[in-house]
């Protein structure tokens, strides 16, 4: 405290002196003036800025037993970096504070319902910022996921003083919540089905299935269990009859709910989209509902040769059941919703014989787009098994084949916190260590990602650290049932029921890093390797962990079964297609590099194609043109041999007879905008002295559309092929067509001011551009993303980390839902960043860029455990020119585009010969004369420097493998000699003829000038 008081009063002396004089060159200058004042001039002024920031450093470090304390208190906090701490307590606890650290502590949290005694809600008000948390007259109603979905509590949470009393009281009353509502909505489900089976039709059950009036009063996390506990009921019901036909009635009845809502899915796409979060909202719980309904329809197939009890059936033991403790004394007991909300009650899933309480933890609606095959209940069975075991497991298999995603939908399947780490060469151990006393104190699985990327001394440790908590985790159950047989004959407990004993947690102690921790037996941890089947890892990491090898998905089913959840009727046919295509390619090896390598998968390619082709509409024909153009947009660009592509392209065609049709594939952009930005495109590329040929603009709308799609593009070419001249024209369009937009709806304003306004005009796509270059290979990966400055805990960021926590804090920190409504549409700020250089293993920039390119969840992954969360309006533009060191797992999560630069020396000589005859240097003769000698002569001179292995005599011995585009650098340097040859035959006469008996030897001076500058630059530019 000392320390810092020193330099809070020196700082407010600062302040004073600034108030009384702020002009700037009197802190520069040493002035005549007092003693006190010639302190904070000049060097002396640096000086102390040094020093105080020095000792801030030092209490910063000293304050960190103190943040250890503070993340005792909350134990989510573990998973937050030191400086996310930090800001708990230095500052001022509001709901606009800390809402940022409460979206980080519950993933589907994304706003809070806060509201005072009168029933207003402060968080739409402009001072939100004057109402703290220890305000009598506030209190938080609920809270908001994604797509607005409304969680209201049953209580209103009280304010307090300390923020960490009140996250904890925030984490219990979010999962009181979450447990209710799912108790609440399996109730209303069965009572529904009743009515059914009895003959009473559900109101409005005609236009759209009961799903959907659930989705809209319920969680869709709570929709889709009470769907899997009506389903295990009714499979168990059936299956009790030994009549075959209600076997039969139950698939038939999975088959028309699936075709209902395939149907629902199609009206609201010929109807109802009209893109407000309501619509996104119940799309989203319609696909997750249409994937669920396909899964249950997989498992009754399997089930169709179960002839003897379906209890003792391995193909049911296997599948993952959901039970509720109360569903069974329903029938029985009659009791009403009100009194089994009083009632204890639970869910729980059953598997192989164990039984795993459900954990509550609320998802989000977006996150349950998963796809169930074979493979995927195997993974499923082992992993769990693993987890149950070892409490470890250690996860390999082909890259880019979902094996994290995998194993966060079995965690969210079971209601689990899942927390994910992305492992890299500079993750520390400490910061492994924290995150793991974290899960161990929250029951959350922990997974560290690529874990073969750290040294391998610290993989032995981690070992050592997992084989002790193994040890001490395996005599825990054994001491806690004989506490609990003594509790029970000292107390004389009535016995309780199954699913009480195997839902009641109890947590023990367990020695770890030096401390006793209180462990919750939910947890996990999950080791995952990017490096296929073969990482190397210590092996006392081996013995501790349980090895998970998953294979290959099954691709057709993915791709069927993600095709009919956005509402394709021909899903089957377009499926088998698709699989095909990608198979026959990777075979030839006309997919692109990173794709065709060994122990490969090339599903997340496949997914960005179908993510890329949309929201379909009742039209098999136009269904196949929007999979032709995803397939144009995602996977053409990205192959960089004309021979692959041209192959590729042959086989595309061949399968998709549609494709032949198109030409330029734009599937955001309508064709009327297509021409407005072609032109705009066309100007700027004439401004920078480029001749706008049809490649290059069909290049720029190429990108145009691949960054409506992708957050993360890299624009790959050999070196002067026009890559910076691309995006920099686009960019420049994107600008002249927003201020022209902007232009007219002014105009538009000013000319509906006095008119009555029954509709708003509706506002231009286009939007400016804001671009920030980077050249990453020129700086460190510590100035790059950040490290901890001097002290332990003192963060600093690095360019990229603060260009996109930048463009992050530009978003909105709280979800104003009262005032979306109202509030007029702004077009977006539009930022890209460019980072210009080749990737490679060192410093490694470009694989930490990994998780920026993830369509679920895009974040930028810090060493201090931090995720950076990036404004929806940045995007990212790698350029460069090589692939050779790029890592294929970043690769797959980036879109790319391919600009060959081919004959671009063509442009640059026509818009040269443009530029002189707008000038007045040459006249109509004369350029047609010199363009005609220009393609007699530079085709067959370039052939000649090819064919001939002729090297120029500024190249160096490594240019050859530069990779400059051909053409380029002699079309510059003709041009340059040009220049020279026309300003001196300038000053002796004119090169422009006004009289026809000047024109014969006007024209033999052009003529002259032509070849002498051929010749000139044939000797001074060439050897042999």
């Amino acid at each position: 405290m000392e320390k810092f008081s020193l330099v809070d009063k020196t700082f407010r002396e600062i302040i004073q002196i600034t108030l009384s004089d702020p002009h700037v060159l009197n802190f520069v200058r040493l002035w005549k003036t007092t003693e006190t004042c010639g302190q904070f001039q000049g060097q002396n002024l640096r000086i102390l800025f040094t020093e105080g920031l020095t000792v801030l450093e030092e209490v910063c470090s000293e304050l960190m037993d103190l943040v250890d304390s503070v993340r005792g208190e909350f134990p989510r906090l573990q998973f937050l970096s030191d400086g996310e701490v930090m800001k708990i307590l230095s500052l001022h606890p509001t709901p606009l504070s800390l809402l940022p650290l409460v979206r980080k502590c519950f993933r589907g949290v994304q706003g809070l319902e806060v509201t005072n005694s009168s029933g207003n809600d402060l968080m739409s008000q402009t001072d939100s910022n004057e109402y703290v948390l220890s305000r009598p007259a506030m209190r938080v109603q609920g809270v908001y996921g994604a797509l607005q979905e409304h969680l209201p509590f049953l209580c209103p949470l009280e304010p307090a003083v300390d923020p960490l009393i009140w996250l904890g009281l925030l984490e219990n009353r979010l999962y009181e919540t979450v447990k209710q509502l799912m108790h609440r909505c399996i109730f209303a489900r069965q009572c529904q089905k009743k009515l059914e089976q009895n003959g009473v039709p559900s109101p409005e059950a005609s236009e759209l299935p009961a799903f959907w009036q659930q989705a809209s009063e319920y969680p869709v996390q709570c929709c889709l269990v009470a769907e899997e506990v009506l389903w295990c009921s009714e499979v168990e019901k059936a299956f009790q009859d030994p009549d075959q036909s209600i076997r039969k009635s139950l698939k038939s009845r999975n088959a028309a709910k699936l075709k209902s809502l395939c149907q629902a899915m199609q009206a609201i796409f010929a109807n109802l989209c009209d893109g407000t979060l309501a619509t996104k909202h119940a799309l989203t719980a319609l696909r997750a509902l249409i994937l669920l309904t396909m899964k249950h329809y997989q498992q009754i197939d399997g089930l169709a040769e179960v002839k003897g009890s379906l209890e003792s059936s391995f193909k049911w033991q296997r599948t993952m059941t959901y039970r509720h403790s109360a569903t069974d004394n329903w029938n029985q007991s009659g009791l009403s919703q009100e009194d089994l909300c009083c009632t204890e009650h639970s869910v729980y899933v059953n598997i192989l014989g164990m039984q795993l309480p459900y954990g509550y933890e609320y998802i989000g609606p977006e996150n349950w787009m998963a796809v169930n095959t074979s493979s995927t209940e195997r993974a499923f069975l082992v992993i769990l098994f693993a987890l149950s075991s070892y409490r470890c497991a250690y996860i390999s298999g082909p890259s880019m084949s979902g094996k994290k995603e995998t194993l966060l939908q079995l965690g969210w399947a079971l209601g689990r916190q899942v927390v994910t780490l992305r492992i890299c060469a500079s993750t520390s151990l400490p910061l492994v260590c924290q995150m793991l006393i974290g899960a161990l104190q929250t029951g959350a699985w922990l997974v560290l990602d690529s874990v073969e990327s750290m040294d391998q001394g610290s993989l032995s440790v981690l070992g050592q650290h997992l084989i002790d908590l193994h040890q001490h985790l395996s005599i825990a159950p054994k001491q806690q049932k004989v506490q609990e047989l003594q509790d029970l004959n000292d107390l004389a407990l009535p016995e309780r029921k199954p699913w009480c004993q195997k839902t009641a947690e109890m947590e023990c102690q367990v020695p770890f890093a030096g401390s006793n921790i209180s462990v919750k037996p939910s947890f996990g941890c999950v080791l995952i390797s990017s490096n296929g089947y073969s990482a190397e890892i210590p092996e006392n990491l081996r013995v501790v962990t349980r090895p998970v090898s998953l294979m290959h998905p099954d691709y057709s089913i993915i791709t069927e079964v993600l095709l009919v959840s956005l509402g394709f009727s021909e899903a089957a046919s377009l499926s088998r297609r698709l699989v095909s295509l990608f198979s026959l390619a990777k075979d030839l090896f006309c997919l692109p590099d990173y794709v065709c390598r060994d122990q490969t998968s090339w599903l997340v390619l496949l997914k960005r194609v179908i993510h890329a082709s949309g929201d379909s509409v009742v039209n098999a024909v136009r269904e196949e043109q929007y999979v032709v153009r995803a397939v144009a947009v995602v996977v053409l660009p990205a192959i960089t041999e004309p021979s692959r592509a041209s192959q590729f392209k042959d086989i595309f065609e061949e399968i998709f007879p549609t494709g032949r049709s198109f030409t330029i594939l734009q599937k955001y952009v309508k064709e009327r905008e297509q021409d407005v930005l072609r032109n705009a495109v066309s100007e700027e590329l004439q401004e920078t002295g480029l001749w706008p040929d049809s490649p290059m603009l069909d290049s720029a709308l190429t990108l145009y559309e691949t960054l409506e799609l992708s957050k993360v593009v890299m624009l790959l070419g050999p070196a002067g092929s026009g890559k910076t001249t691309l995006y920099q024209a686009l960019a420049g369009a994107l600008r002249r067509l927003a201020e022209k937009s902007s232009k007219s709806e002014l105009d538009e304003e000013d000319d509906l001011a006095d008119k009555t306004k029954s509709k708003v005009p509706s506002g231009s796509r286009w939007y400016s551009i804001n671009t920030v270059v980077l050249f990453p290979n020129a700086l460190p990966h510590e100035e790059l993303f950040g490290r901890c400055y001097r002290h332990p805990g003192c963060w600093c960021d690095g360019a990229i980390t603060k260009v996109i926590r930048t463009s992050g804090e530009r978003d909105s920190l709280v979800n104003d839902l009262s005032r979306a409504k109202d509030r007029k549409a702004k077009k977006p700020n539009v930022q890209w960043l460019v980072l210009d250089g080749e990737p490679s293993d060192h410093p490694g920039w470009f694989y930490s860029l990994r998780t920026l390119g993830d369509l679920r969840d895009p974040c930028l992954c810090l060493l201090s455990s931090e995720k950076v969360q990036p404004s929806q309006e940045l995007k990212i533009i790698i350029e460069n020119t090589s692939l050779r060191d790029a890592a294929p797992s970043t690769l797959a999560q980036c879109s790319l585009v391919h600009v060959s630069g081919q004959d671009l020396w063509k442009s640059i000589w026509k818009n040269e010969l443009d530029t002189l005859y707008q000038d007045d240097a040459l006249d109509r003769n004369t350029l047609k004369m010199w363009k005609s000698a220009a393609d007699d002569l530079f085709s067959r001179t370039l052939t000649f420097i090819k064919h001939h292995s002729l090297t120029t005599v500024l190249s160096g011995e490594g240019d050859e493998g530069s990779g400059i585009i051909d053409g380029l650098r002699e079309i510059t340097s003709f041009i340059n000699i040009l220049h020279a040859l026309l300003e001196e035959f300038d000053e002796g006469c004119g090169l422009k003829s006004s009289t026809k008996s000047t024109q014969k030897g006007g024209n033999f001076t052009t003529f002259l000038i032509l070849y002498e500058c051929i010749y000139t630059f044939s000797i001074c530019r060439l050897t042999v």
